[in-house]
């Protein structure tokens, strides 16, 4: 066999083997659960907090090579040892972190987001970072590139999120430590009067019925993300599947955020916190509203978020 044959036997080998190859996992997963018992601000040493679920933390985590860190309401802490499947051994009180190195007194309930790590490093994490706020992400993104979102700043408690929407991904800051919506603004209308009937009406901060152009549109300046749709009428509306149905549009056509009044004519309340659409300078942003047949509601308004 010459030379010549045998490196194309070694480069077919190689071929074969890139190929039956697994990819890499790209992301990291950040997980969430949340506090079983109340956290006082007192407590500097090592003690025994009440999750909802300590699945998937790991246990024998230090300072300086924490195998799972936790952070909730802008604080950082490690896992010294998971206890049982609703109690973990934390630390507290990480010097040089500054918004994260400080203890604070956190609700029962409270997000709690942790993430699993093996780099010696008081932050070693793909998503919990102490850089100072020069180095937070900002501008185009694509999440599925990413080793683990959100980005949590551990600094500031400043928290970045890739959202990836129709113009491309793009860096939103989303909130303060574990409480999103921190930082977002509304976008709100409503109209006033009893509903048409069977009809497809706007809120135009005008009657309701016979509303059926959008003349009141709400214009995006800045980067962002649509999420948590609340309606609320002044009277009880009909309600039923598919009636009685608001939804937010952008440039003129339907988002997935939308919600429905219940059934039975005793609603007054509706809301959609389960999906987001991201947003550009630019975007359009309207508040359609599908009545039922002899509908008995008035005075709608409605307010979803920008962040």
């Amino acid at each position: 066999m010459n030379t010549f044959t045998k490196t194309l036997i070694t480069l077919a080998m190689i071929l074969a083997v890139l190929v039956l190859a697994p990819a890499a996992t790209a992301q990291t997963a950040v997980s969430t659960t949340t506090l079983g018992a109340a956290l006082t601000a007192a407590n500097c040493s090592a003690l025994t907090v009440a999750f909802a679920s300590t699945t998937g933390m790991l246990s024998a985590g230090t300072q300086n090579n924490p195998n799972t860190v936790v952070y909730v309401d802008t604080e950082y802490m490690w896992v010294n040892q998971v206890i049982d499947s609703t109690h973990a051994s934390v630390t507290r009180c990480h010097g040089g972190l500054g918004e994260g190195s400080i203890p604070r007194a956190h609700i029962n309930g409270a997000t709690v987001w942790f993430q699993n790590t093996s780099a010696p490093n008081p932050a070693a994490s793909f998503s919990f970072k102490n850089e100072q706020p020069t180095a937070e992400a900002y501008g185009a993104c694509t999440a599925t590139l990413l080793l683990g979102t959100p980005i949590v700043y551990l600094q500031t408690g400043d928290v970045f999120q890739c959202y990836n929407g129709s113009s491309g991904g793009q860096w939103i800051k989303v909130g303060v430590g574990t409480m999103n919506a921190s930082t977002g603004r509304q976008l709100s209308n409503f109209c006033t009067g009893s509903l048409g009937s069977a009809e497809t009406e706007y809120l135009n901060g005008a009657a309701c019925s016979g509303a059926t152009t959008a003349t009141a549109r709400l214009l995006v300046t800045t980067p962002g993300v649509l999420a948590n749709l609340y309606v609320v009428a002044g009277t009880n509306v009909t309600g039923g599947t598919n009636k009685d149905v608001l939804t937010v549009y952008k440039n003129g056509s339907a988002t997935t955020i939308t919600c429905t009044f219940a059934t039975g004519g005793a609603a007054t309340t509706c809301s959609d916190t389960s999906h987001s659409v991201a947003t550009v300078p630019g975007d359009v942003i309207t508040f359609q509203f599908v009545t039922a047949t002899s509908d008995t509601g008035a005075n709608i308004g409605a307010s979803v978020g920008l962040y």
